[in-house]
């Protein structure tokens, strides 16, 4: 389910991301459908309109080291 609400706000809000974004969107924040909005809000914001979200702007934001995380 929460995959699904977050391809639905990508698509309704433009938000154009690489393959694995939204699954790490949800490893980081352990399931929780608010936070990983949240989340991905804060990397659209801060990466701009125009920028192609890819996983390391998720770990960024996330604050997790991309050696303790895999996809």
């Amino acid at each position: 389910m929460i995959m699904q609400r977050l391809e639905y706000i990508c698509g309704e809000e433009n938000v154009k991301f690489e393959s694995g974004v939204l699954m790490a969107l949800i490893k980081t924040t352990d399931g929780d459908m608010r936070r990983a909005i949240t989340t991905l809000q804060s990397c659209f914001r801060l990466k701009g309109k125009d920028h192609v979200l890819v996983v390391s702007d998720v770990q960024d934001i996330a604050g997790v080291s991309s050696s303790c995380f895999s996809i």
